[in-house]
C-alpha cells in the first residue's frame, strides 16, 4: 500500500481536505464578499450575523487539544504497524505536517485542513446562536468574536 494513502487512511477524512489558497480564504474563483474567510454558512438562518474566529487562536486551540494529540497517535500506530519500507515515508509525513502546523501559524498555509478537522465545532456555535457565516480572521472591528466558544469546545472534546 502506498505509505500515504495508509497514514491517511487512519486519519480522519477532514484533515485531507484540499487546500484552497495559502492564507487560508475561500477557494479562487470565489465572489469578492467570500475572501472574507468564511469557514461555515448556516443556510436555515441566511440573515442572520456574520460573526468571527480568530484564525491563531483556533489553530493554536487545536495544536494544544486532545483532538490532536489523538491523530497523532492514529499516525503513530500506523507508523509501527506499517511494513518497514513504509515507515520512512510516514516519519516523513510527520515531520512535514509539524512544518505545515508552523507555517499555518505564520499565516503561510492554509487552515481549511483545521477547519474541517473541527467543523462539528464551528457548525454547532453557528447552530446555536443563529449565525448566517463564520469568518476566519485576524482582526475584525464590527465582528462578534465567537472565538472563545469554539476554543471551549475543542479544550473540552472527548478524543
Amino acid at each position: 500500500m502506498n505509505p500515504l494513502a495508509l497514514v491517511l487512511a487512519i486519519l480522519p477524512a477532514a484533515l485531507t481536505l484540499p487546500a484552497c489558497s495559502n492564507t487560508g480564504e475561500s477557494p479562487a474563483g470565489a465572489t469578492a464578499a467570500d475572501h472574507l474567510g468564511v469557514v461555515a454558512v448556516n443556510t436555515s438562518s441566511p440573515l442572520g450575523p456574520t460573526v468571527g474566529i480568530d484564525r491563531t487562536e483556533l489553530l493554536r486551540a487545536y495544536y494544544a487539544s486532545d483532538l490532536h494529540s489523538a491523530d497523532l497517535d492514529r499516525l503513530r500506530r500506523a507508523r509501527d504497524a506499517a511494513p518497514q519500507g513504509d515507515r520512512a515515508a510516514i516519519e516523513q509525513l510527520g515531520g512535514e505536517m509539524q512544518s505545515i502546523a508552523h507555517a499555518q501559524l505564520a499565516g503561510e498555509q492554509p487552515l481549511y485542513p483545521v477547519v474541517g478537522r473541527l467543523y462539528p465545532f464551528i457548525e454547532e456555535v453557528m447552530e446555536r446562536g443563529g449565525y448566517a457565516r463564520i469568518v476566519l480572521v485576524h482582526e475584525a472591528p464590527g465582528l462578534a468574536d465567537v472565538t472563545p466558544e469554539v476554543v471551549e469546545m475543542i479544550a473540552t472534546a472527548p478524543n
